[in-house]
């Protein structure tokens, strides 16, 4: 494993890079993750993805991890500038090719990546996505704002980054939230799912308290190539609990993604 950073419009953008393999892997973790947090299990262990097959290049987003200060610009714009700085981190990295995985948040970054730049996405694997804003559907995560609530063991995904922080760093993704139907009345990617060319691949756990299924079925019915894998009893980190499962539709999707082209 190796890290580093560039300097990408105003922030220092953090990376982990694993493996050497031949088919690059962009990792997009959620809301304030990174790819240790977001993506042990796919990084480490009996079902991570083979080093020697893959390079996973793990971003951390503009204003979370250690890609910061300045803090995260929430507002409109921040999916594109997402999607911006990472095609920048990967274009200094060398790779002009590659599929992306995004879990949560990250999937949003991972379909305006498409939508960005469509020929440089191989393939799109979506985990626990959310594309639908109302009231109703933000609400599941507005209730997570306390975070001395959260179970232990996901609270203790993030303090090794944020030490006493993580409470002030969730707070400002949850005030985004609260006026997410404002700054996206449209929606922020609704009306443009089909202009997604790529395969796509959706996970999604159908015990997940803060995505439904209307989500994933929703980005099921408006991209032209594209499959649900439901885990019936995974949450919203489905791919952390049924990891062996994960790796085995994933590798088979990415190898799809090869003859696709």
């Amino acid at each position: 494993m190796t890290s580093g950073k560039v300097d990408i419009n105003g922030w220092p953008v953090w990376y982990e890079k694993f493996g050497t393999g031949s088919e690059v892997l962009l990792l997009i973790p959620g809301a304030i993750g990174t790819g240790r947090s977001d993506f042990l299990p796919q990084l480490e262990g009996d079902h991570a993805f083979d080093q020697e097959k893959y390079t996973l290049v793990c971003i951390e987003l503009p204003g979370w991890g250690r890609s910061r200060p300045p803090e995260r610009k929430y507002d409109k714009n921040v999916y594109n500038n997402d999607a911006d700085v990472a095609f920048k981190l990967m274009d200094s990295l060398g790779y002009k090719s590659f599929s992306v995985i995004g879990f949560s948040e990250g999937g949003k970054v991972g379909i305006h990546m498409c939508l960005k730049n469509q020929p440089r996405v191989k393939g799109l694997v979506l985990i626990s996505i959310f594309v639908k804003i109302t009231p109703q559907t933000v609400a599941p995560t507005l209730a997570t704002q306390n975070t001395s609530l959260w179970p232990q063991e996901v609270r203790d995904n993030y303090v090794p980054v944020y030490g006493d922080e993580v409470q002030a760093m969730w707070d400002g993704y949850i005030n985004f939230c609260k006026v997410y139907a404002a700054a996206f009345p449209n929606g922020y990617v609704t009306n443009k799912l089909q202009n997604i060319m790529c395969p796509v691949l959706l996970f999604h756990g159908d015990m997940d308290p803060l995505c439904s299924l209307d989500h994933p079925l929703h980005v099921e019915k408006n991209v032209q190539y594209c499959q649900l894998h439901r885990f019936k009893r995974g949450a919203h980190n489905c791919h952390h609990k049924y990891p062996a499962e994960f790796m085995r539709v994933t590798e088979h999707f990415l190898k799809d993604c090869n003859d696709f082209r």
